[in-house]
């Protein structure tokens, strides 16, 4: 008997010893809800979305204005649906159709010629030409630059309250409110007021540079202009004196004979029978 409980004790000594450990579910519990660190090479980007496509820039007609040198100095217009160039000195964009035939020959125009000689007047008319143009298509004028270098100007309008203004550089200009405009030397001060008639803004204007009015014949302007402005009516000198001296005749006030208008004339060889 004794072997045998030794035996049976060594068996069930082995079983225990042989027995497959049971997986562990401590670990797994305590790594619940942790973050789980991934290699760089796992990481797979998300794909960005791709960029809309660039809508096409919009066309839009104007017109610019070029100084060239050839023909003595001349002033060129050229109508385009692209950007102002560089070299451009002043661009309208047009609020009235086009004619077509302005596009004939790339839209190019000579607006004069001989600009460029010691006749100033010339080079500022040039300057006049463009705007009158822009003025006719009720354009929105820019001035752009103002780089050449033997005439550089300044442009003044006049507007329909009298006021006088100085056009910078890169500023545009809408023809609805404006009575008249100026070219004249950049340096000259003649035109910096604040306010000035019609009359003495072209007579200024004529004598340093070129000017040009607008809207001479449109009642309406005419009659916004009369009431910023009241008119005056002119002085008139008293006639002279044309009294003789104390103590000679007054002249005799001359006649002249009047015929009756009823009855006409008879000469008095005439034989007048009833």
């Amino acid at each position: 008997m004794g072997k045998l409980e030794d035996m049976l004790a060594d068996n069930m000594f082995c079983m225990c010893v042989n027995r497959p450990k049971a997986a562990s579910t401590k670990g797994a519990a305590s790594t619940k809800g942790m973050p789980v660190k991934v290699s760089k090479d796992e990481i797979v980007p998300d794909k960005a979305p791709a960029p809309a496509p660039e809508a096409a820039p919009v066309k839009v007609l104007r017109c610019n204005l070029f100084f060239q040198e050839h023909n003595g100095g001349c002033f060129v217009a050229q109508w385009s649906d692209d950007p102002p160039p560089p070299e451009a000195l002043a661009s309208f964009v047009p609020r009235k159709p086009v004619p077509p035939y302005k596009l004939n020959n790339e839209g190019k125009s000579e607006l004069c010629r001989d600009a460029g000689g010691p006749n100033a007047k010339k080079f500022y008319g040039g300057w006049v030409a463009f705007i009158r143009t822009a003025y006719q298509f009720d354009g929105t004028l820019t001035v752009l630059k103002n780089d050449v270098a033997h005439r550089r100007v300044a442009l003044y309008t006049l507007h329909d309250d009298l006021k006088v203004t100085a056009v910078p550089m890169g500023s545009e200009v809408v023809f609805d409110a404006l009575h008249a405009l100026a070219i004249v030397p950049e340096l000259n001060t003649d035109l910096d007021v604040l306010k000035m008639d019609l009359g003495m803004f072209k007579q200024v204007g004529d004598r340093i540079g070129v000017s040009t009015a607008f809207g001479m014949g449109d009642s309406q302007r005419s009659s916004s202009i009369s009431a910023a402005a009241p008119p005056t009516s002119p002085t008139k000198s008293a006639p002279a004196s044309t009294s003789p001296p104390e103590g000679s005749p007054l002249p005799e006030a001359a006649t002249t004979p009047t015929t009756s208008s009823a009855e006409p004339p008879t000469s008095p060889d005439t034989d007048v029978r009833i």
